[in-house]
């Protein structure tokens, strides 16, 4: 039922982390699809060994959006979420996604979002800040599972965050991520496109949580492209701007 689309670069133990935790914590049929940029013999092991699972091989850092492109065709699915490779799906993160389209009753086209629930949080609105580690080694992940349903925090409007699900046939009326941008900030060109197409409907639902270690992969990425100029040119206005004039987050109650 749910594609879960996973671009990696050399980071296998957070991968291995992540596509543990879909196993152990997704109810609905689902595949992993993977990839692995830069990948050694111990990815490619690994990824041979798990089931429910796909992957692509690239000798070179291909970055996010390329990656991102190649899993949507290699997808078998109809659903498809955007995945970072240092997440860890906590229980009923795929259920709620699909309780969340019922309840807002989303049809057409959309997209709906997870929440994040993170060691450092600075002006992320959305998103939970609970430190139960900075890496995959000093993961306190039975902690984490006593209380993280205890966190408060609302649904909203206008929500571009991780992980996203998305339907391919929306994803395909604006052609998936621009993959002019390497890593840094390809999440809001790919809001951007969607929503200069006329996908205007973005929802995050906070009931549907992950654990996010933070940049594992892009913080050794994100100086690949002027991502920030390259958006003012396509659209305008830096990516701050025009998220506070199309897509400024609205919390709704949850």
């Amino acid at each position: 039922m749910i594609s879960i689309l996973i671009p990696t670069w050399q980071n296998l133990n957070y991968l291995k982390t992540c596509i543990e935790s879909i196993k152990r914590n997704t109810v609905v049929n689902y595949e992993i699809a993977v990839y692995a940029s830069g990948a050694s013999g111990g990815v490619v092991k690994y990824l041979d060994s798990c089931p429910n699972t796909v992957y692509i091989t690239s000798k070179k850092n291909d970055g996010v959006s390329v990656p991102m492109n190649r899993l949507r065709d290699k997808a078998k699915y109809g659903w498809l979420v955007c995945a970072n490779d240092d997440f860890v799906f906590l229980p009923d993160w795929d259920t709620e996604l699909f309780n969340g389209i019922k309840k807002y009753n989303l049809k057409g086209d959309f997209w709906l979002c997870g929440t994040m629930i993170e060691p450092s949080v600075k002006q992320n609105f959305g998103m939970i800040q609970a430190n139960f580690g900075r890496t995959a080694n000093k993961f306190e992940y039975g902690k984490l599972l006593k209380v993280y349903k205890d966190y408060k925090m609302t649904d909203f409007k206008n929500s571009s965050s991780f992980p996203l699900m998305i339907h391919k046939n929306t994803w395909d009326k604006f052609g998936g991520w621009d993959e002019e941008v390497f890593a840094r900030a390809s999440d809001i060109f790919f809001a951007a496109r969607a929503y200069t197409a006329g996908v205007k409907t973005f929802y995050q639902t906070n009931k549907s949580r992950v654990y996010h270690f933070m940049c594992k992969t892009t913080s050794r990425v994100l100086g690949k492209n002027d991502a920030l100029w390259l958006f003012k040119k396509k659209y305008g206005m830096y990516p701050k701007d025009w998220r506070r004039k199309y897509m400024a987050k609205e919390a709704i109650n949850g």
